[in-house]
């Protein structure tokens, strides 16, 4: 809605003012989380927190951007996890303040508190990090009395109101999306549990962030980012999935972990050599900035080189080519396995979006060769799935699954009938493309074919090209 509101007014387009927006988001999540780790009762670390807005620019502004590894392109700006990051960074700066012992006014501490509440309700899974937050906050203060402190108690209280807004303005989500997607997104992508665990760098990260903080007999701010992430990984691991975006926040909190706990030894040492002129404010400010100045003249356009050599973009762009002849408000219809760039099209082109999905997500059961097998375990949304259906009485897997694809394919159907799309991309699903979460044998078009009314509808499309993973079509009347 911000974005949207703000593309209109600055005349630009959404994707823009998206980017505008969550720039603002990263710069006001950083200065709040620099407050709190300041204190005007003591003189604060100039250089400490010179490094420390650094280490924070990175992890959120240049870390969901590029991959560590070939530094390919890496589509996390912007999701759900990031944000929620962004959101529960104070959070995270007051528990470390709690456990130094320091004052935090009451109306900070419940800002705090209602703000990673908007955090945690983007992507509750990721409540494993204040769990493990509080627990190492009870095992330092020796005692449960810090659990009633106001920033808890607005968190709690933030959940619980999110949740009543869930119940009062969305009820269908509880009551029809969630007990449907809970039975088949567990099988969605799924990963063995010993493959997910398997993450080589972030153990290294923990590891020599682990080791610095023992040799700083526990810092307290490297301390809580450490166990945060710890708290992230166990949230990874049970969705089961080993997305990038998923892993961001293990790795952004084991990140600044290692980044506060190296600052703090390299200022002992500093700090233990000869006495030296205190460097200015200004001078610090000076290098802080322009540090800062040259990363972003070095990421944007080494983020623009790769972004032009990369495969989404390439697929964009003879998108667009093939397109060309469609005007803005073209109803256009993605039939895939997963988010690839329907947004831009969306977004960049003006095309409206002919469909309640982004993506479809079929049962195990319905696939002819699924990327996961029938009965494997699927991390905590079967137990979803088992819980729902114990509190609704349902029927058996086999017919819920056969209820659900029926379900989506009448939703395909019924959206095919109400925007009659101009344009169509088809996964398609081959030993010539990707790995398909489909499965390679699996026809996706034959699979909606079973119901006739779309066959009808199909008939009038026609291929017009391949781009990347997708047959394009287009309606010939």
């Amino acid at each position: 809605m911000i974005p949207a509101l703000l593309a209109r007014s600055i005349n630009t387009t959404t994707q823009v003012a998206f980017i505008l927006c969550l720039v603002a988001l990263c710069c006001a999540s950083i200065l709040w989380s620099l407050h709190l780790n300041s204190d005007s009762d003591r003189k604060q670390r100039r250089l400490f927190a010179a490094g420390l807005a650094i280490v924070l620019l990175y992890v959120t502004l240049v870390l969901p951007s590029i991959n560590w590894r070939g530094g390919g392109m890496r589509y996390d700006f912007g999701q759900r996890e990031h944000i929620m990051i962004l959101l529960i960074l104070p959070y995270l700066f007051s528990v470390a303040r709690r456990l130094e012992k320091r004052h935090l006014g009451g109306f900070e501490a419940v800002l705090v508190g209602f703000t990673a509440a908007i955090g945690f309700g983007l992507k509750p899974q990721y409540l494993t990090i204040a769990v493990c937050a509080e627990a190492l906050l009870i095992f330092r203060m020796h005692g449960l009395r810090h659990l009633i402190r106001p920033e808890l108690f607005a968190l709690v209280l933030g959940g619980v109101f999110y949740c009543i807004l869930v119940w009062i303005f969305t009820p269908n989500y509880l009551t029809d999306a969630a007990p449907f997607f809970s039975q088949v997104y567990g099988d969605y992508g799924y990963v063995r549990t010993l493959r997910i665990i398997y993450q080589p760098t972030t153990f290294i990260l923990a590891g020599l962030a682990a080791a610095l903080i023992w040799r700083s007999r526990g810092d307290p701010l490297a301390l809580v980012f450490l166990v945060g992430g710890m708290g992230a990984f166990i949230a990874f691991v049970l969705q089961h999935k080993g997305w990038s975006d998923h892993l961001l926040p293990v790795q952004t909190l084991f990140i600044l972990s290692l980044g506060i706990a190296a600052m703090n030894q390299l200022l002992r040492w500093r700090n233990s050599g000869p006495r030296t002129t205190n460097t200015s404010r200004g001078v610090l400010a000076a290098v802080t900035m322009a540090s800062c100045l040259v990363s972003l003249g070095v990421y944007y356009p080494a983020r623009a080189a790769l972004s032009a050599g990369n495969e989404r973009e390439i697929a964009l762009v003879e998108t667009n080519a093939a397109t060309r002849t469609f005007q803005a408000g073209t109803a256009f219809v993605f039939l895939t396995d997963g988010i690839d760039f329907q947004f831009n099209l969306a977004n960049d082109r003006g095309f409206v979006w002919a469909s309640r999905y982004p993506c479809l997500i079929l049962p195990a059961t319905t696939l002819q060769n699924a990327s996961a097998s029938v009965g494997q375990s699927s991390g905590g949304y079967l137990m979803i799935a088992a819980i729902i259906k114990k509190l609704r009485g349902g029927s058996g897997d086999q017919t819920q699954a056969r209820e659900y694809a029926r379900k989506l394919r009448l939703d395909v159907l019924e959206d095919f009938k109400r925007w009659n799309p101009k344009i169509a991309l088809v996964r398609r699903c081959g030993e010539e493309s990707e790995p398909c979460m489909f499965g390679d044998k699996f026809d996706l078009i034959q699979w909606l074919s079973a119901e006739p009314e779309f066959v009808s509808i199909w008939s009038n499309y026609k291929p017009i090209g391949r781009i990347k993973n997708y047959d394009l079509y287009v309606l010939s009347r």
